[in-house]
């Protein structure tokens, strides 16, 4: 009887030590690579691709462009910004910081690279904590994002997939 509640007392450790480290094995991994959003615009005959370049280390970069083809190349850039994040495995808090965009004011789709407008002459606040709630799906190949509003706000959530591109 001795052997048998330190065995199972044996068991119980290994077991909630192997349990945790697989829970998070699953957190860094799942949040490095790069995902995109893929949206055909008809009245723009152009695709707008939003992407997130995850690094494992709790930094990202936003990445808004527009390419002729789904999977074609850039032809232009909206918006590029850096950031941090904080992922518990469900949901995921960004802080972007300064980056460079087109006015959101005009009637300017997109630009080269390097002819956007530092952040600093686009009007860029935030006045909610900027939240979202991600679920990965079909082995990690497509993360489903929904933004996530403070409960008095009466917004309804959209689902968006994003398609993981590359490590």
């Amino acid at each position: 009887m001795k052997y048998s509640v330190l065995l199972l007392a044996l068991f119980a450790i290994v077991f909630g030590f192997s349990s945790c480290q697989k829970d998070n094995e699953l957190l860094p991994t799942q949040l490095e690579g790069r995902f995109e959003n893929r949206t055909f615009v008809d009245s723009l005959d152009l695709w707008v691709i939003i992407a997130y370049d995850f690094n494992r280390t709790g930094t990202f970069q936003y990445i808004e462009t527009v390419r002729n083809t789904e999977n074609g190349n850039e032809i232009g850039y909206r918006r590029i910004f850096p950031g941090t994040y904080e992922w518990n495995g469900e949901i995921f808090k960004y802080f972007p910081e300064n980056g460079e965009g087109i006015p959101l004011d005009g009637n300017e789709i997109y630009r080269p690279k390097d002819k956007l407008d530092s952040f600093a002459n686009i009007i860029f606040d935030y006045f909610r904590p900027l939240e979202a709630r991600l679920e990965f799906v079909q082995n990690g190949n497509t993360m489903n994002y929904t933004e996530v509003y403070p409960e008095i706000w009466e917004f309804e959530s959209q689902t968006k997939a994003f398609i993981k591109v590359s490590k």
